[in-house]
């Protein structure tokens, strides 16, 4: 069997941090909750580590407190669900689907950091992690993974093989990672009615500046996509570009009671604390219908992150990709000059590149085709569904 763990955590639907924020969910792999909760009850483990039987059993009561308040934020009922707060009853023959940046790299709430690192050095089970975010406290969640009875890694790209950064911070595991292809959603197709115009549209997000001294040692700077601020700050030299690219403000932790006031202020409680984040430098990336957005444009521009990929969503609404080098897009049968076009990074080279594609339509559209066909092949939720169980059974030996 497969459980989630923690699901109400990020990633699958809202959180109860978004729920208070008014912020959309990031739903990035809320189809394969979705895809069990239609083949009948999904498991959930809520690991729960604490000492003594009264600590544990309020921390129990507090952690199926938040997970019940999660399901009536999206909407879901718990007989749906087959919850457990110990990896004891979990069999050597399951599989637990777990993300890395939540559950290693920092402990789960209701857990004491030393006994819950005990009690997953105990588990019998496989466990299939997921290397979202995984720059965040990897020293330490490294050193955890490590001495895991049975682990997998999983990610969009084979890190093992295109990361440098990723195999000197996982010395230990020397085999590939596994890849689960990012799912483009239903609504980012082609659509015929709209018109493009020729210009490109640079888009994508900056996140949050990074407190993490291996990444700044490593990659001199504290952004995860420096190549997104340069474009961000340099925009106005190419004159058939426009942008959409939004950046990150801070984060500023309102604490407990200023969180509940504002939810107050707008008529609906909530007793859960959050970070907040400072939206003010949120431009149109976050409000506009984005399926629309790409279909508009002939081109994209969403430079890779240092660790992570572009943007598929907007070659799935047939926007040629303009890209850098990066050996990521192999592992999907992307190839530069065959499905997406490179550049060398710089302002001056994007305005010529942009140039030469506008006088070669022809060489556009086949562009347009093979990038399609890969999309609609092997990131759609089917296929994206069929590689992950079959990473599930492969795990599970």
């Amino acid at each position: 069997m497969i459980f989630f763990q923690n699901p109400d955590r990020q990633w699958f639907k809202k959180t109860i941090s978004q729920w208070v924020r008014n912020k959309n969910a990031m739903n990035k792999y809320e189809y394969l909750l979705d895809h069990y909760l239609q083949q009948g009850v999904v498991n959930v483990i809520l690991p729960v580590a604490k000492v003594g039987k009264v600590s544990k059993g309020v921390n129990i009561f507090l952690r199926l407190v938040r997970f019940r308040i999660w399901l009536l934020i999206n909407k879901l009922s718990y007989k749906n669900f087959n919850v457990l707060f110990s990896y004891d009853t979990i069999k050597s023959k399951d599989t637990v689907f777990s993300f890395f940046h939540d559950n290693f790299a920092s402990t789960p709430v209701c857990c004491d950091n030393e006994l819950y690192i005990d009690m997953i050095y105990k588990a019998e089970c496989s466990f299939l992690v997921h290397l979202n975010h995984y720059v965040y406290n990897v020293e330490k969640g490294s050193q955890i993974c490590s001495k895991v009875h049975r682990l997998s890694f999983v990610a969009e790209t084979n890190l093992y093989r295109h990361s440098i950064y990723f195999s000197e911070r996982f010395d230990w595991y020397r085999r590939d990672v596994l890849i689960l292809p990012f799912c483009v959603q239903d609504r980012f197709i082609v659509k015929s009615k709209v018109s493009r115009t020729l210009k490109a549209v640079a888009t994508g997000s900056v996140t949050f500046r990074l407190n993490e001294a291996t990444f700044l040692e490593y990659f001199g700077t504290d952004l995860l996509q420096p190549q997104r601020k340069y474009l961000l700050d340099n925009s106005e030299a190419v004159s058939n570009l426009d942008m959409s690219t939004s950046e990150y403000g801070s984060f500023k932790n309102k604490g407990l009671f200023l969180s509940l006031f504002l939810k107050f202020k707008q008529n609906i409680a909530s007793f859960i604390p959050s970070y907040c984040l400072d939206t003010a430098k949120l431009t149109n990336f976050y409000d506009i219908d984005l399926s629309e957005h790409y279909n508009s444009y002939n081109f994209v521009i969403c430079p890779s992150e240092l660790i992570g990929l572009g943007a598929f969503e907007a070659m799935a609404c047939g926007a040629v990709l303009i890209d850098d080098s990066n050996k990521f897009y192999d592992d999907y049968g992307l190839y530069s000059d065959e499905h997406y076009i490179c550049y060398d990074g710089t302002i001056g080279d994007l305005k010529s590149t942009l140039d030469w594609l506008v006088e070669n339509p022809e060489y556009v559209d086949d562009l347009r085709v093979k990038s399609l066909d890969v999309v609609n092949k092997t990131m759609r939720k089917e296929s994206c569904i069929s590689t992950f169980e079959s990473h599930i059974i492969n795990v599970t030996g």
